[in-house]
């Protein structure tokens, strides 16, 4: 098919009749896209592109200009899975130095410099700092070096950030023009004129750096004059070289796909795990889709149809594929739901999978999606998004480390794949089974609150997310307490991230913007004329319910923003508008009060804004009261936490204030709802809030005076503070058994293995391990374990580490149910490692990954502590993992029964 191309010779606004009698005088007329505008521009006036070029031909056309600068194409072709206009787009691997740029060239015929010139790309990449340029001739000026006229490469200003769909654009050509030749005069010493000069080539300047630069090109637009050349009708390729082109076309979030299948239009999946509830339920808490741990029966496909919810599910396996066909029932179907990829030997399985998927479904662009846990580059290019997420919350990570590690396996798919992330809304059910064997009582429901769920939601937008899968272990319309509130918070983070979505679905990622408080700072989005600024407490902590936030004014500067913006405060409760003015470095926003999940809107269009208000009008009374019943619980809880530490522990006093204090602001925020409205009654909530997060705080700082609990290097799961502080006693005069576990001191490495240790390895490209018994200092002895992983090519080393590459599993150690255990040791790691922010990682069998304790830094030997409660009869196996480049040392490791 050839690719949609117009070439025009006017720029004024055109109708359809002239376009075919353009077409009748031999221009070439192939279709065109027409982008309507939000604001109601029709089609008879937008403006028409003068060439456009949707990338989806039969061969490619990026040619290499400067491949003297040491830069080759390692492979060039049309991609038919990766698009996001028309049915393909054309992929480019290349190489070349760090500190040098790709000029890769698009021929575009003739275009004269004129002020109505403008282009503009649709591309990703895998590295950032791609550039536009425009190679403009100058045919009054001869080169004296080449006998041919001068050439100038006039580069647009505006930098591509990597990794996910972006555009760039080029204007205001005659005057950068301008610029450019002052510099070439000087230069080269020569008279240069610029009457009658033209664009030949839009540049896509590209940057080379370690490894293979990955670029791909969906749609190139040139609004002016384009003169037609002959260079524009190239040979039809054989399209044998592209491996990618027999396969079906991928799905890229491009709801048009979804619209063109007549399948459930769902823009962003707000997608709930199902635990039985009724689909209406889910529903009223904001869910748009459910997730399915199998095909949905013929009830439930007519459920969600009759409510417009669509479906997240596993395809039927490869036997079941000839028996249950996929057919038009199925529409209500958004995804597939392909798993977990836990093991390289699982990708063969999911690619015939995949593969028979795709041609058993009718709907050629329903997206697979994959979580993978290992090889995320090849898994990516097997499906059509991929879902990331691990265990967070109720452990010791923050939301800067988590936020570095979602980005981390974004960087490691393919450039432009969609990301999904998981949101947890309860701890893992290995902390559940370990917060009630270690002694707390009520663990039928530990709910994430909400102030966790807004972060983990946040750091989504921060990735500009696609797709938000919460993680649910048990029924969302029980009755207990908990899972009221569990459900009363997942609602409010749906209105909260409804709000966002417009900038998810059309806007892009362009900054952080810096606040007057050191951990704070906001994600910075753009849409159209809209910047939406995302707050993130960026120490906030998912082991506990307190919250580093404290209250007061505040403000952010906000760089690039224009300055006839207006700016507003956001939540689900109203809006508010904020005072601003220009300063050095952007904008000043200035706020008396930051509630927990409030945005700000910086915009300049009104239509813009009319809509967020219409929506937080319609939404405004059902947020104010989850936002009122949220606080309750919270201070319910607070209270009650009080009351079982006693006044001895406590300053009562103190609690007293702090107690009525919040619930004078739950009373204010009920009298204001009535006579302020909305938006002052969602603040006074919020405020109360505040109360009650001091109050926990005062509760904790008052109480956690135990080593136990002051201790970095110790990992327990998040239990209420009554039953921590019971655990500490217990802990604190109960003796400890004999060292259980053989070998723990490396000293032999024939013992060692002899008794059941177990060193294991992981193949990656471009990493070599090793591990050894190290005579270097050890804490004890004449050994210690030294683990070492390093970059084969050392000049070049690698930024990210998929996975741990090399670890040590223990020998066995027998434990009966109910033994309190005691695991200890003490690690060293003189630099931090590389290329991870896990460091390294002492892992037992019984919390898993999930509760694994990490050290980044350990400059001197430093003890570490597990606490772990068997839940039946079994073996505890110790496990250190070694998760980035660099070396550590471990010595003197135990496990010991405490005797109760």
């Amino acid at each position: 098919m050839q690719r949609l191309r117009l070439i025009i010779c006017s720029q004024s606004p055109i109708k359809i009749a002239q376009v075919a009698k353009l077409a009748s005088l031999g221009l070439l007329l192939t279709g065109f896209v027409i982008s309507l505008q939000a604001r109601g521009q029709s089609a008879l006036t937008a403006p028409i592109p003068a060439l456009a070029d949707l990338m989806d031909g039969v061969s490619t056309r990026l040619q290499l200009a400067n491949s003297g600068q040491r830069f080759r194409i390692l492979h060039s072709s049309i991609d038919r899975r990766t698009f996001s206009h028309g049915s393909g787009s054309e992929r480019v691997h290349l190489r070349g130095p760090a500190g040098h740029a790709a000029e890769l060239a698009y021929p575009i015929g003739r275009a004269p410099v004129i002020q109505e010139f403008s282009a503009q790309v649709d591309f990703v990449s895998s590295r950032a700092g791609v550039r536009l340029a425009a190679r403009v001739v100058l045919p009054r000026s001869i080169n004296p070096t080449t006998g041919q006229p001068f050439e100038l490469l006039v580069r647009g200003n505006e930098v591509g950030a990597g990794r996910n769909w972006e555009r760039l654009s080029l204007g205001q050509l005659p005057q950068q023009l301008a610029q450019h030749a002052r510099v070439a005069r000087a230069q080269h010493r020569t008279a240069l004129d610029e009457r009658g000069a033209y664009v030949s080539h839009l540049v896509l300047l590209t940057p080379g750096g370690s490894g293979v630069t990955e670029l791909i090109v969906d749609r190139i637009e040139v609004f002016g004059v384009v003169d037609a050349q002959p260079q524009l009708t190239r040979q039809q390729a054989n399209p044998s070289h592209d491996a990618e082109s027999t396969k079906r076309p991928r799905f890229t979030g491009n709801p048009q796909q979804l619209r063109t299948e007549r399948r459930k239009y769902v823009r962003i999946p707000r997608i709930i795990q199902w635990q039985g509830e009724p689909f209406e339920f889910l529903q009223q808490l904001g869910f748009n889709t459910i997730g399915l741990d199998r095909m949905p029966s013929e009830s439930e496909l007519r459920q969600a149809d009759r409510l417009g919810l669509a479906i997240f599910c596993p395809p039927p396996g490869p036997l079941e594929l000839d028996k249950n066909a996929i057919t038009d029932a199925h529409n209500s179907i958004l995804a597939w739901n392909l798993g977990e990829q836990l093991s390289a030997d699982d990708l063969s399985h999911v690619e015939n999978w995949e593969r028979l998927v795709a041609r058993f479904d009718p709907v050629t662009v329903r997206p697979t999606v994959l979580a993978p846990q290992l090889n995320t580059l090849a898994a990516s290019r097997i499906t059509d998004a991929i879902l990331v997420g691990r265990a967070v919350v109720g452990t010791n990570v923050n939301l800067r480390e988590h936020s570095a590690w979602l980005r981390q396996r974004q960087h490691l798919a393919r450039p432009g794949t969609p990301t999904w992330v998981k949101i947890e809304t309860q701890p893992s059910s290995r902390q559940q089974a370990q917060i009630a064997a270690l002694g707390s009582a009520n663990v039928s429901d530990v709910p994430t609150s909400y102030d966790q769920l807004c972060a983990m939601v946040s750091l989504g937008l921060g990735i500009k997310s696609r797709g938000f899968y919460f993680e649910s272990q048990s029924p969302l319309d029980g009755k207990q307490p908990t899972t009221r509130q569990r459900a009363r918070a997942l609602e409010l983070t749906n209105l909260r991230l409804q709000m966002a979505e417009p900038w998810l679905l059309a806007g892009k990622n362009i900054s952080s913007a810096r606040s007057s408080r050191e951990e704070l700072s906001a994600l910075v989005m753009q849409a159209e004329r809209s910047h939406l600024l995302v707050p993130v407490w960026w120490q906030q902590n998912m082991h506990s319910s307190v919250h580093p936030r404290q209250g007061g004014p505040l403000s952010f500067v906000v760089p690039g923003v224009p300055e006839s913006s207006e700016a507003f405060l956001l939540t689900a409760g109203g809006i508010q508008r904020l005072r601003h003015r220009r300063v050095t470095g952007g904008v000043r926003i200035s706020l008396e009060q930051l509630p927990l999940d409030g945005l700000v809107l910086l915009s300049d269009d009104p239509q813009a804004i009319s809509q967020i208000t219409g929506y937080v009008r319609r939404i405004g009374k059902r947020a104010v009261q989850l936002r009122q019943e949220l606080v309750d619980q919270r201070l319910t809880e607070a209270i009650s936490v009080a009351a079982r530490l006693g006044a001895a522990t406590l300053d009562s006093n103190q609690t007293s204030v702090l107690t009525a204090q919040a619930q004078a602001e739950i009373a204010a925020s009920k009298q204001q709802q009535e006579l302020a409205g909305h938006a002052f009654a969602y603040l006074r909530a919020d405020a109360g809030d505040l109360a009650v997060n001091s109050l926990r705080t005062q509760l904790w700082q008052r109480a956690a005076n135990t080593s136990l609990l002051q201790q970095k290097a110790v990992n327990h799961v998040a239990m209420p503070l009554p039953d921590q502080l019971q655990l500490e006693r217990t802990l604190a005069r109960a003796p400890l058994s004999t060292n259980l576990l053989r070998g723990g001191g490396f000293e032999d490495l024939s013992k060692l293995l002899e008794n059941g240790w177990q060193h294991k390895q992981l193949n990656l490209d471009g990493i070599t391990t090793s591990v050894r018994l190290s005579p270097v200092a050890p804490h004890s002895g004449s050994y210690c374990l030294e683990l070492e992983a390093r970059a084969i090519d050392e000049s070049a080393p690698m930024t990210i580490v998929p996975t741990a590459p090399v670890w040590i599993a223990s020998s066995p150690v027998a434990v009966k149910r109910g033994d309190l255990l005691e695991i200890t040791g003490l690690a060293r790691l003189t630099e931090p490692l590389v290329g991870s922010i896990d460091g390294l990682q002492i892992i037992d069998n019984l919390g898993g990954t999930d509760l694994a304790l990490k050290i980044q830094e350990a400059p001197t030997w430093q003890p570490f502590k597990l606490i772990r409660a068997a839940t039946t009869d079994t073996e505890v196996t110790v496990t250190i993992a070694l998760s980035g480049l660099g070396k550590a040392q471990v010595d003197d490791v135990a496990v010991r029964v405490v005797r109760k």
